[in-house]
């Protein structure tokens, strides 16, 4: 799964890692982007094409930072959106992937940030952190088996619509929900 997601990205072509503060920029998937991606400061970044993008290293968006995707998304490091940050794919069915090993955060949706991916939110080998008012329109999948693999306080809204395991092209055909705990 990871070498296919890592190739898809790379036969793009790769850009060195983004810093973006205020501004606005256009890439186009499929692409490896080498190193972090950092938007801030109501930077907005636009993921044209179609197919992967692969992060290797960290995305993190703060300050009214949008990023607007027709891709799936995946990183080798944690996805943290915060402060205001926006991720959006529309009506695509788009996905995001964390590859951290991090068990409760992989992903981290906080402080009035927001997820609205057209598909699924996974963290492949972690977990995944909403709170903080942070709200997440989509279908979320944790490989952590530990106690706080998915976990949601402080305002946090998760909203699921069951028909995206259909549209989602990110996770293995091989996973299904085998139970779903509702706090």
């Amino acid at each position: 799964m990871t070498s296919g997601w890592l190739s898809s990205a790379q036969a793009g072509g790769t850009i060195s890692g983004i810093n973006l503060s205020g501004g606005n920029m256009t890439i186009t998937g499929p692409v490896f982007i080498n190193g972090d991606v950092t938007l801030s400061g109501g930077a907005n970044l636009t993921i044209k094409g179609s197919g992967t993008v692969y992060i290797n290293g960290n995305l993190s968006t703060t300050g009214n930072a949008v990023i607007n995707n027709s891709c799936n998304l995946v990183a080798s490091g944690t996805i943290n959106l915060a402060g205001n940050g926006y991720y959006a794919s529309g009506l695509t069915a788009t996905s995001m992937a964390s590859l951290s090993t991090d068990s409760s955060a992989a992903i981290q949706v906080a402080g009035n940030g927001n997820s609205s991916p057209m598909g699924i939110i996974y963290a492949v080998y972690g977990g995944v952190k909403i709170n903080g008012n942070g709200t997440v329109y989509g279908g979320i999948i944790a490989g952590s088996t530990g106690a706080n693999s998915v976990s949601a306080a402080g305002g946090a809204t998760i909203y699921y619509p069951p028909n995206l395991y259909s549209q989602s092209t990110i996770i293995p055909r091989l996973l299904s929900v085998s139970s779903w705990f509702e706090e």
